[in-house]
């Protein structure tokens, strides 16, 4: 069973002290009495070469790294961090930008899960509204194991995973997500590979990540269908183990952002007509897509 939490983040910030993730984790961090929590910070750099440790203490690890696209980011964390806390530890991928309240309250519950093969997420909820972050995420009354339908709720901001879990898992998929081709459902492609392994994944309600909120105005043509992209290239990468169930989502996924964009349209809503309208073509150019992974 994990008895540290070990938090894994990237930041390209001229200064990564400043990132939402450290500023809310400090208190935990510089605690001389308990080093149950655990900080891995990859700080991108332009211009570095090669991965440079820069500061290490007891429990803040940061090591400067050249830009890596968020999911070579992310396997890069892991592995400098698994040499050193192996099995030990449940590893929590955060974003910078977001605010994890009580590290701790994560730490009480692992008690309650069974094996060392599991993975966890939790709602991310916006930082001004307390809302759920966006229609897919859902705060459940008691602990829910999570079935293949829930693959749009298990976000890259609150995903958390014992070593076995992941190594099984297959790791992120460096070919989705931000910075790749595919930019986007790095997410959805390692709760999938979760499913298909048979690793149980669960939606823990005793604990929340804040995350600032994004206007409709904040997302371009081209961010959407990088989105639109990475969704679609992740469905496909699990046609062969869900025929079914991933025809009929991917159908039901770009049929609704098609309706949703005539609507807007109709509404004279411009940033709902191009950011429906950016999803449903690049889901359908992801999934056709006949480009290596």
């Amino acid at each position: 069973m994990p008895m540290n939490l070990v938090l894994l983040s990237q930041t390209r910030k001229p200064n990564y002290r400043t990132s939402n993730i450290i500023l809310s984790l400090l208190p935990y961090l510089q605690s001389s009495l308990n080093c149950s929590v655990i900080m891995f910070i990859l700080h991108q750099i332009e211009g570095y070469k090669d991965i440079q440790k820069e500061f290490i203490s007891p429990t803040l690890h940061v090591y400067t790294s050249p830009f890596l696209a968020l999911s070579s980011s992310r396997n890069t964390c892991f592995s400098i961090a698994s040499k050193e806390y192996g099995s030990s530890a449940l590893y929590g991928f955060i974003d910078d930008d977001c605010i994890l309240p009580d590290p701790h309250s994560i730490l009480k519950i692992l008690s309650l899960y069974e094996g060392d093969t599991f993975m966890l997420t939790c709602p991310i909820l916006t930082a001004d509204t307390k809302e759920p972050f966006n229609r897919h995420v859902f705060v459940p009354k008691h602990r829910l194991l999570l079935s293949r339908r829930h693959y749009r709720s298990f976000l890259g901001g609150a995903i958390f995973t014992t070593y076995s879990a992941f190594i099984e898992a297959g790791m992120f998929d460096i070919s989705l997500g931000l910075g790749a081709f595919y930019g986007g459902s790095e997410d959805a492609d390692l709760f999938l590979s979760a499913m298909n392994q048979s690793i149980p994944v669960y939606s823990e309600p005793s604990f929340y990540i804040f995350h600032p909120l994004h206007r409709p105005y904040q997302y371009s043509f081209s961010t959407m269908y990088k989105y639109g992209l990475g969704r679609g290239r992740a469905l496909r990468n699990h046609l062969s183990s869900f025929p079914v169930f991933i025809v009929s989502f991917f159908i039901f996924e770009i049929i609704s952002n098609f309706a949703l964009a005539i609507l807007s349209l109709l509404g004279i809503n411009i940033y709902s007509f191009y950011r429906n309208f950016a999803l449903f073509a690049g889901k359908l150019s992801g999934f056709s897509s006949c480009l290596p992974k």
